[in-house]
């Protein structure tokens, strides 16, 4: 063989090489992605829930089916027994057990107290700063803090903390004619037998497109030009002809007789369904589906699953910037973030003046509804290898319903909050994930041991 035919066998060599180690390093980077559930671009993304029978079609509306008769939270449980005899225990502070005392902060009680006869559903705040009840007959009650007048009683408005000590210790008549009834963190939202759909106390997010000014954020009175918060000190009827309502802590929901949705409320990412704009509020009931069966504001939940106070509670199936939906044909749809592909960049993040970026969908697209296991979340993140990139964990997490957020930085110099890119928190801080500056996967564990 000569020179010549050598070194031309020698470039083709070479050039053979150069094709499969791009084929290789191609055909790695799509197992890399199978392995992390390639299915992420295809499938709906993922949601969990402890109770995903309840998005399953099965006969027609009936309201007693969503009557809340277990509620834990992490202060207290509530809970309606056979007899339909209301009982609870746990924190006091606010009076919010109903039996005319109160107990200091962090004080609690095991005992269950009866707090009411003929009760059909109960719901509280997940702050426990109130609860509420309805009877068999359609009265409404509340006891626990008075914040903002939102048990009917008068409060100092000179005093936006006046929850500490406008206490309703008895329950207190707050409706009647009621039909349904919901809790938020600080709001009630009730439907009536006449299918008038009421809302009053606030929604006020620890999020926001702008940081507001300390003044508004302590407004006790009602002003539709709020920033940062929806406000009504009393009931206020904001929609008729409804079959159901419902509320998370910050986003409110209705159905109407003809199957048409309504949502008000915040809708920073679109959780409302309806297009994101400069008021991070929907302050008007606004129509934004038809044909729906059933809504659920942030969890898909009824009862809660627990039947005692945790030591610690975890919020792995809440998605304050969700919004699902169940068709009267059964499809499964979901509106808010991490869904589509609009992104928006706000400036008050958990209550931190830190910017984040988010990513979101302002009308609903189908999503999958999975039931959570912690087992099952472990073994996922178990797949996810080290040297991934970022981008591709946070599809992967999303796309099997694992909730992950970053850590803010604190600057001495600036006195200012800043999003770390480069470490990942999921599963109420369970599992964490750390990056180098080149946004590859480093480390990963769990505040326990390494996976």
């Amino acid at each position: 063989m000569n020179t010549t035919t050598r070194k031309s066998h020698t470039k083709t060599l070479l050039f053979l090489v150069i094709l499969l180690s791009v084929f290789l390093i191609a055909a790695g980077a799509i197992l890399a992605r199978t392995i992390l559930g390639a299915a992420f671009h295809t499938a709906p993304p993922a949601f969990c829930t402890h109770t995903p029978e309840l998005t399953e079609a099965a006969g027609g509306f009936s309201l007693p089916d969503y009557y809340i008769t277990n509620k834990v939270t992490a202060l207290n449980r509530y809970y309606i027994d056979d007899q339909s005899d209301l009982w609870g225990y746990g924190s006091n502070e606010y009076g919010q057990l109903g039996n005319g005392m109160v107990l200091e902060p962090g004080e609690t009680t095991d005992t269950p107290v009866k707090i009411a006869s003929g009760v059909v559903s109960v719901d509280c705040s997940v702050n426990g700063y109130f609860c509420i009840y309805l009877t068999a007959d359609g009265e409404l009650y509340g006891m626990g803090s008075n914040m903002l007048g939102l048990l009917g009683q008068d409060f100092d408005s000179t005093n936006y903390y006046c929850r500490h000590d406008n206490k309703v210790t008895s329950p207190v008549l707050l409706m009647d004619q009621v039909a349904y009834a919901q809790a938020g963190m600080e709001s009630i939202t009730a439907l009536k037998k006449d299918g008038s759909v009421w809302w009053w106390g606030q929604y006020m997010s620890t999020y926001g497109t702008t940081v507001s000014d300390s003044e508004d954020f302590e407004k006790t009175t009602e002003d539709e030009s709020n920033p940062c918060k929806m406000l009504y000190n009393s009931p206020r009827k904001i929609l008729d002809n409804c079959v159901y309502a419902a509320t998370g802590d910050w986003t409110g929901a209705a159905i109407s007789e003809n199957g048409d949705l309504y949502t008000w409320g915040f809708n920073i990412f679109g959780e409302c369904g309806t297009p994101v704009t400069e008021d991070d509020f929907i302050r008007t009931p606004c129509k934004v589906l038809e044909d729906v069966a059933m809504v659920w504001p942030e969890q898909i939940e009824v009862n809660s699953p627990l039947e005692e106070i945790p030591e610690q509670m975890l919020y792995e199936t809440v998605y304050h910037f969700n919004t699902f939906v169940r068709l009267k044909d059964g499809t499964i749809l979901a509106a808010g973030r991490r869904l589509g592909d609009q992104e928006k960049t706000i400036s008050l993040t958990g209550d931190l003046i830190a910017e984040s970026s988010h990513t979101y969908s302002d009308t609903f697209v189908p999503v999958e509804i999975r039931k959570y296991s912690a087992e099952n979340i472990k073994n996922l993140i178990r797949r996810i290898e080290i040297g991934t990139d970022r981008e591709a964990v946070e599809q992967y997490l999303t796309a099997n319903g694992i909730q992950y957020f970053y850590v803010a930085n604190y600057s001495e110099d600036t006195r200012e909050h800043t999003e770390n890119p480069y470490e990942m928190l999921t599963e109420d801080q369970t599992y964490f994930f750390f990056f180098d500056s080149e946004n590859k996967l480093t480390e990963k564990g769990t505040n326990l041991h390494a996976l």
